[in-house]
């Protein structure tokens, strides 16, 4: 899901930022400091690893960079062209954004249910819920 986000994004994004006649990255151009420092982090850290490429910086933003994009901030963006890379959506940004957080919090769940706890912690977050409920504090 994070791939295909990203991917689909980075395209629109290429898109209307004209990269392809520019020759350069919308990344680089000056969108805003979230923008900037977001890609100055994975650029630096890629440059230590000789690393630093086009297709390298843009899988190394973060999701919630990506979901950021998404966000009332960039309003304007998603008109002229972020919602082009939800072709199959109504076009509102809001229904996107409740599939993301939808999307999340079931990988956060799948996360927690995943985790293998210990005896003796398990026990020890059994007491504390059932203390919770008798209220016994």
């Amino acid at each position: 899901m994070e791939v295909l986000l990203r991917n689909a994004l980075d395209t629109e994004l290429r898109k209307h930022f004209e990269e392809a006649s520019r020759g350069i990255p919308w990344f680089l151009l000056p969108l805003n400091d979230n923008v900037t420092t977001a890609v100055e982090v994975v650029r630096n850290r890629l440059r230590e690893q000789d690393l630093e490429y086009r297709d390298q910086i843009v899988a190394g933003l973060s999701f919630g960079f990506w979901t950021g994009l998404l966000g009332p901030k960039y309003e304007q963006l998603w008109r002229d062209c972020l919602r082009h890379a939800f072709p199959n959506s109504s076009g509102r940004r809001i229904q996107v954004m409740v599939a993301l957080e939808v999307h999340r919090y079931t990988e956060m769940a799948d996360a927690i249910r995943e985790t293998a706890l210990d005896e003796k912690t398990s026990r020890y977050l059994l007491r504390l819920v059932a203390r919770s409920f008798d209220g016994d504090r």
